[in-house]
Parts: C-alpha cells; structure tokens; sequence
C-alpha cells in the first residue's frame, strides 16, 4: 500500500529510540523507505548481525521457544536465542502456535498514487468523508499522494485537480492496490517461555505504527533491568509487566480508531453523527492550519 501515516506520538517515540536521524518529521511518507531506513539503522550497530531469510516454525522444546527454522537461498536453516521476538505482521503464520484470537475483516482499503496531484493546503492530509466511503489523500514524496479509496462512484465527489490525478492514475489498473482491514483484537494469549509476539501479529488496528514504536519502547526498557535473558523466570515476569504497561496507549487507539471506522460506515442513520465529527476535525485542522 506504500503510504504510512505517522501520529506525533509515534514520531516521539522515535526520539525517545534515539533514531531521530530517521528523518520523518513530515509524518507521511513511503513505509518501505523507512522501514529500509530503520533496518540500516540496526546492521550499522556493533551488537547486531543482520540475516535475511523466510521464518516457517518457532524451535520449541518442552512448551519453550528456543529458535526458529528459516528458509534462504542456501536451503533451511536453524537460529537459536533465549528470547524470540515474533513481529511477521498482521499475516503473521506464527501467530496462530502463540494465540487464540479471532481475526475480523470488516472492509478493504484500496490505493493508489497520484503523480503531481495538487493539494489544497501543501504538505498537508485530506480527508474526504464521501456518501459512500472515506478517502484520505496524504503527500508520501515530492510528487506523490496517496489515495486511500477508489471507485467510479465516489471518483466524482473527490475536488477539481485531484480528480484529474485520480483519473490519469486509475487508468493503469496495476497501479491499484488492495489490502483487508483486518482487526486481531489482543485475546487468548498463551505465552510460552522464551518468546514474545508484539506489533501487527498481536494486536492489529488502524493506525498502527504508533503503538508498535511505543511497543518497543517499553519492551526495551524492561528487558535493560535484565542481567541474564537465560533467566526465564525473570524473563517472564517482564512479559506479564509488558503487556500491562502498553495498555493504556494501545487501548486508547484501539478504542479511537474503532469508533471512527464504525461512524465512517455507509449507514445513512450515521450522516449526522459523520457530519458532526468532520465539522469536529475540521476545526482542529483550522487551527493546526493557523498555527502553521
């Protein structure tokens, strides 16, 4: 879907990581690129040796997680470590060994990028709250904006220049892009020894690169008062600590983004109730407009 759209929250907690130097202060921009950036980030590290290949079980012995068999180009291959962190997203395949909970698919997105599309404010988001669906169209480079729906029934509600964008775009049908609004609520989770699963592949929501920063952060604060990661009793403890402290963040987007995805809906007995949130965020913007 190439676009990310980053909250000051998450972009604090890019400071507070120290990776700064990451350079995402416009808060919207290619999530491959940044992603690419943070992996650089990490091979640059003195303590880090960087292997590339395709995880396909988690190493378990006597209810432990020791490691995991990955596949690369020289065949499979076997890693052990007394902690195994599992983030494979939101299609994560090891989720399932870890936890219980039910996946949801509620819609879809669909996106698509313009070239040389022109704003109405520069460097700044547009939400489009349509008759039938939401559209949010966000710079992610100098000379590409990312539209966040595409229909021939909403294209035409979508104002002056960027509908000539999207028509030019729309004419390639390659360069459209489809992905399931999947919600994995955080339930059901058994842990085992030796492993923590964190960000997409345990708790998925819209936005997400927010709470998988904060995620971070806080595991990594506990885990610095850990002498040995061999003691699994201790190293246990941790996990308990970890999955109450990100509550409060994560709930709180959690609660936030289901709400409006829930008003968002094409159901004409929310108009009013839509109409009131966007005359809400429009007077927000107004002002964050102003500031600027």
């Amino acid at each position: 879907m190439v676009g990310e759209l980053l909250q000051p929250g998450g972009y604090l907690k890019l400071l507070h990581l120290g990776l700064q130097d990451a350079d995402v202060s416009a808060r919207c921009f290619h999530n491959g690129r940044f992603i690419q950036k943070m992996r650089q980030k990490l091979a640059s590290l003195p303590n880090v040796r960087v292997e590339e290949g395709t995880v396909t079980c988690l190493i378990e012995e006597k209810g432990s997680v020791k490691g995991v068999k990955y596949k690369t180009k020289e065949g499979e291959l076997s890693a052990y470590a007394p902690l195994t962190i599992v983030c494979d997203g939101s299609f994560s395949n090891l989720r399932r060994s870890l936890c219980n909970s039910k996946v949801n698919i509620s819609s879809s997105f669909v996106g698509l990028i313009l070239k040389n599309c022109q704003l109405p404010h520069e460097n700044h988001s547009v939400l489009i709250l349509s008759d039938t669906s939401p559209m949010s169209i966000y710079p992610i480079s100098s000379t590409e904006i990312r539209f966040n729906y595409l229909n021939t029934v909403v294209a035409p509600q979508v104002p002056g220049g960027m509908r000539d964008a999207l028509v030019r775009a729309s004419s390639d049908k390659e360069n459209i892009r489809r992905m399931q609004l999947r919600s994995m609520p955080a339930q059901n989770f058994q842990t085992k020894p030796g492993c923590l699963l964190i960000g997409d592949a345990f708790n998925r929501r819209r936005p997400g690169m927010t709470v998988a920063l904060s995620d971070v952060l806080v595991l990594r604060d506990l885990l610095r008062t850990l002498p040995n990661l061999n003691d699994t009793n201790a190293v246990s403890k941790s996990f308990q600590r970890f999955y109450t402290r990100r509550k409060p963040l994560a709930s709180t987007i959690n609660i936030v983004a289901d709400v409006l995805y829930q008003l968002v809906l094409s159901d004409p007995a929310r108009k009013e109730i839509r109409e009131a949130c966007y005359d809400y965020i429009s007077l927000v913007l107004e002002g964050y407009l102003k500031m600027d």
